[in-house]
C-alpha cells in the first residue's frame, strides 16, 4: 500500500514539474512577443508611420503604411537587440517571393554527393536606385518544414498587397 502512495506522489510531483516548465516557456514566449510589439510600436511612432497592415513572422514584424507607401520591419538580431528597416515603396522597382537554396556537401570521399536544400523563402525588394536588394525572410531552414506551405502563402499574400502600391508609385 505504501509503495502505491509513494508512486502516486512521485507521479504528481513529476506532473507538476512538467506543468511548471511548460508555463514558464509560454511566459518567456509571451514576454518576447510583447517586447517585439513594443519595439515595433515605438519605431512606427518615431518615424510617424500609420500602420494599416502588420504580421508577426518568427522573430520579426512586418508592417505597411499604405498612406505613405512605406514598409516597417522590426526584428531581433543575434545580439537580442531590436533593429528596424524602413523601405520607401517609391524606391522599389519590383517585389518577388524567392526560394533560396543552398548546397550541402556530403563529404570528401569518392562516393560523396552534393544535395540541394531549401535554405529560406524571402520577400525580395529590388530597388530602382541600384541599392542592394532587401530580403525579408518568411521561412528559414531553422523553421519546421510543416510551416513551409503556410509561410510561402503569407509571403505571396504580402507580394500581392505591394504590387498595386508599386504601380501607384510609377
Amino acid at each position: 500500500m505504501s509503495t502505491i502512495i509513494v508512486a502516486i506522489i512521485l507521479i504528481a510531483v513529476i506532473a507538476v514539474f512538467c506543468i511548471l516548465l511548460v508555463a514558464n516557456e509560454r511566459k518567456k514566449t509571451r514576454r518576447k512577443m510583447n517586447l517585439l510589439l513594443i519595439a515595433f510600436s515605438q519605431a512606427a511612432i518615431r518615424h510617424t508611420l500609420f500602420i494599416s497592415k502588420q504580421e508577426i513572422i518568427n522573430d520579426s514584424i512586418i508592417g505597411l503604411d499604405g498612406k505613405n507607401r512605406k514598409l516597417l520591419v522590426v526584428y531581433q538580431n543575434e545580439d537580442n537587440i531590436y533593429d528596424e528597416v524602413i523601405i520607401n515603396l517609391e524606391e522599389v522597382e519590383r517585389i518577388t517571393v524567392e526560394s533560396v537554396t543552398a548546397i550541402m556537401d556530403a563529404g570528401h570521399s569518392k562516393n560523396a554527393r552534393t544535395d540541394q536544400f531549401l535554405e529560406k523563402v524571402v520577400l525580395r525588394f529590388l530597388f530602382n536606385s541600384g541599392k542592394a536588394p532587401y530580403d525579408f525572410p518568411f521561412f528559414t531552414h531553422k523553421d519546421s518544414i510543416y510551416q513551409l506551405q503556410e509561410l510561402q502563402h503569407k509571403a505571396k499574400q504580402w507580394e500581392a498587397t505591394f504590387k498595386p502600391l508599386l504601380k501607384l508609385a510609377r
